[in-house]
């Protein structure tokens, strides 16, 4: 395990920046306070010193490096240590690269006035706010040349591809995780894409960071009302009211159209902190949609709703060869082992395992311990579907009753390595419907090793290798579907997360915006919890984790270890279930 996830553990629980973590977790709540274009007292911001007279090349190195922390409308001072054509050339927004505070620079002299500057390197964030976590003993580095101006050292070149260096206690100076909104295809949801923004004039940035097209690793998944809007001007934020100005000229015609911009904008800026409601305007008038009453306070005014699992299905939990539905928080109270109820599926033999239960609890499955077998139980009954793949992952349901499972096919000249079995469909006896490969290009020469369909049924999340059980990766990628809800395709270009983690094993999403995983070497995999702006925030340990799920986001977590015992997260620990508890299933996970 990281050292330096390690630190970041110790601090987790104060949900802070000042750890060495790469960020804190998103807050999705929506709050009110001041107004983001309004002026607001910044007793807290870093404020850099400038180049002494004097100064040594290191120090203006250094003191460079320290003073770029801040947002754009503070970099004075980062510019006072670059020659005047450096100054016009340099966008420190190109990347920011996150950097460890706990070991100093290494700096080193080339020659010819030109320095080698290294620092171990946590996260880089490009110029879409996309983060991408490094390796342990990951480097940032660069080269950076100096002058003398009227006798002091001055920095006249960098590297082309340098934009700011930025330590782990002072991110939140800087940029902050936020939530973008796109409309869903198929019904009338929301799905979030996590950015990293800069912390001023933050309503015109989320504003700007919508408009264009949805993230290509929601392509096929996700609409947007935004895609040739242009912002008129900046967005206005006055009595906790967000005015957005587009300009006309953008085809607004449908109704769709305007509905979704209206529910995008009102679920993204409402997260500011300064801002309750939205007015979008074109050309100084209201932009007229169905339901929109300006300010609009929030996407359910325009008919979008939050998903989440069936109410009243409740975690089945297995003992031997039965699962029964239980109450987890009494099981945890009693060693007593519930033989004595009944249970709404057959019996599940030994060697079927990685259970999954339907959205509306009414069908579980169950792969078989050669990897090759699939059973559906349901009424008492048990359909096998024909033989279709080996090295299968556990199945998991999405909210449309599909059951989704990836694999590796039979065919040796096939390229399929995942497939859904419609529940819907009948009949229910024999081998039951068969399996329908979903093409995913990007997985061909790779093996999924889990598979988890987030609840809203427009993402999934793919664990897999290479081909020879190595280079283990956590890939995020659009589900695209028909009217039915019907599969059709998966993004083909997925959003790739934590890339500091090593030997993946499981995944399962815990919220919108966050999954839980398992990483380590065999017997020594540990949790973590990952966020769509990759962030990595370690668990508890507990030994030998096998696969992981949740009975309701991160706080719900269950564990069984390949000793087949069952765990519940309880604060900072894991609690033990009764010993003969070798499986925890929630509906849709």
């Amino acid at each position: 395990m990281s050292r330096r996830l390690v630190r970041c553990a110790v601090g987790a629980a104060t949900l802070s920046l000042l750890t060495g973590c790469l960020g804190i977790r998103p807050d999705t709540t929506v709050h009110t306070g001041l107004g983001v274009e309004e002026p607001v007292p910044d007793p807290v911001y870093y404020l850099p010193a400038g180049p002494t007279p004097g100064a040594t090349p290191e120090e203006i190195i250094t003191g460079f490096l320290h003073a770029d922390e801040v947002t754009a409308e503070r970099l004075s001072v980062a510019q006072s240590f670059l020659t005047k054509s450096l100054v016009a050339t340099w966008d420190p927004g190109v990347t920011t690269e996150v950097i460890d505070p706990a070991h100093a620079l290494d700096i080193t002299s080339t020659g010819q006035r030109w320095y080698a500057v290294k620092a171990p390197l946590v996260s880089a964030i490009d110029s879409a706010g996309r983060a991408a976590s490094a390796p342990e003993g990951s480097v940032a580095s660069m080269s950076v040349h100096l002058t003398q101006v009227d006798g002091q050292w001055r920095i006249d070149q960098t590297s082309a591809d340098f934009g700011r260096w930025v330590r782990t206690t002072s991110l939140d100076q800087v940029m902050r995780p936020v939530t973008l909104y796109y409309p869903a295809l198929v019904g009338r949801t929301l799905i979030p894409d996590v950015r990293w923004l800069p912390v001023t004039r933050l309503a015109t940035g989320l504003t700007r960071a919508l408009l264009g097209p949805p993230p290509t690793y929601l392509e096929g998944a996700v609409r947007t009302g935004l895609a040739t809007a242009q912002l008129g001007g900046a967005v206005a934020v006055r009595g906790g009211v967000a005015t957005v100005p587009i300009e006309a000229g953008a085809a607004y015609g449908q109704s769709e159209t305007r509905s979704d911009i209206w529910a995008q904008l009102a679920a993204t800026l409402t997260q500011a902190p300064s801002i309750s409601g939205v007015t979008v305007t074109v050309d100084g008038a209201v932009l007229e949609a169905a339901r929109a009453v300006p300010p609009v306070l929030s996407a359910s005014e325009l008919g979008f709703r939050d998903l989440d699992v069936a109410a009243g299905v409740q975690p089945m939990v297995r003992f031997g060869d039965r699962v029964f539905a239980t109450d987890i928080n009494a099981l945890l109270r009693s060693d007593a082992d519930p033989v004595h109820r009944e249970s709404p599926f057959p019996d599940v033999p030994k060697a079927w395992s990685g259970l999954a239960l339907s959205f509306t609890g009414e069908e579980l499955a169950a792969r078989g311990s050669d990897g090759t077998g699939l059973a559906r139980y349901r009424n008492g009954q048990s359909v096998e579907p024909e033989g279709f793949a080996q090295k299968l992952t556990a199945p998991t349901y999405d909210r449309f009753g599909y059951l989704w499972v990836g694999g590796k096919a039979f065919d040796p000249g096939s390229t399929a390595r995942l497939w859904t079995i419609d529940s819907n469909a009948g009949p229910f006896t024999g081998s039951g419907v068969a399996a329908q490969p979903v093409p995913v290009a990007w997985l061909s020469r790779r093996l999924p090793v889990a598979v988890a369909v987030s609840v809203d049924g427009s993402r999934i999340a793919i664990v897999s290798t290479n081909e020879a059980g190595k280079d283990a990766r956590l890939d995020i990628a659009g589900v695209g579907r028909d009217a039915g809800g019907a599969p059709t395709l998966v993004s083909a270009t997925p959003l790739r997360l934590a890339g500091a983690l090593d030997h993946l094993r499981d995944v399962v999403w815990t919220s919108p915006t966050e999954v839980a995983v398992l990483a380590g070497p065999d017997t020594k995999a540990l949790p973590y919890l990952v966020t769509l702006g990759d962030d990595i925030t370690p668990l508890a340990p507990i030994d030998r984790a096998a696969s992981i799920t949740t009975l309701g986001g991160s706080r719900n977590l269950a564990i069984v270890s390949d000793q087949g015992h069952a765990f519940v997260r309880a604060g900072d620990h894991w609690q033990a279930l009764p010993s003969s508890a070798s499986e925890l299933v929630s509906p849709g996970r």
